[in-house]
């Protein structure tokens, strides 16, 4: 399924897509097989298989959003930072983020500050 979905070009870490199996086993839409006889240790292995509620609702989304035109060009999103670095690994992405919005933040306030305080100019000797 992690595979499929990355194929799709949905790209979730293993923590989403824990989180996301869970939800759908909490709606009855999937039936995880949990291979771990040893609860000491970590789940090494899990079966996925679609129940029938599972296939119902996915069959009644499809045909919902297929019902409607595609939308206008205007409202389709654009790739945003986060998309285009999405190759990379949690950790490097947000640093590369933290690093670009400190800047974004610092020219902001570089541009505030002498609108508000201009800078006086000094006579060289």
């Amino acid at each position: 399924m992690h595979k499929a979905l990355r194929d799709l070009g949905v790209t979730l870490t293993q923590g989403a897509f824990s989180r996301l199996v869970r939800r759908l086993e909490s709606v009855q839409c999937l039936d995880v097989d949990y291979d771990n006889p040893d609860r000491d240790r970590r789940l090494r292995a899990c079966r996925l298989a679609a129940t029938d509620v599972g296939v119902m609702a996915w069959n009644a989304t499809r045909d919902f959003f297929a019902a409607f035109p595609p939308p206008p060009p205007q409202f389709v999103p654009v790739p945003t930072d986060e998309g285009r670095l999405a190759h990379l690994p949690a950790r490097v992405r947000n640093s590369i983020l933290a690093k670009r919005t400190k800047k974004e933040f610092r020219e902001v306030m570089e541009r505030l500050a002498s609108a508000w305080f201009p800078a006086r100019r000094r006579q060289r000797p």
